[in-house]
């Protein structure tokens, strides 16, 4: 119970976090066309899904 208590809160306070970095950043880059940078970011993020 705890646990599920946990999850929630840490998505509720980070997905703000998340969407307030997704409006900055994804812009950057696709305007800088640096898709090497793009795929890294994105294999970060589902290597820290698991989590």
């Amino acid at each position: 119970m705890v646990r599920k208590i946990w999850n929630a809160s840490r998505v509720m306070l980070l997905s703000p976090v998340a969407l307030v970095l997704t409006i900055l950043i994804l812009p950057v880059l696709i305007l800088t066309d640096n898709v090497p940078i793009l795929q890294q970011l994105l294999e970060y993020i589902h290597q820290n899904d698991n989590l």
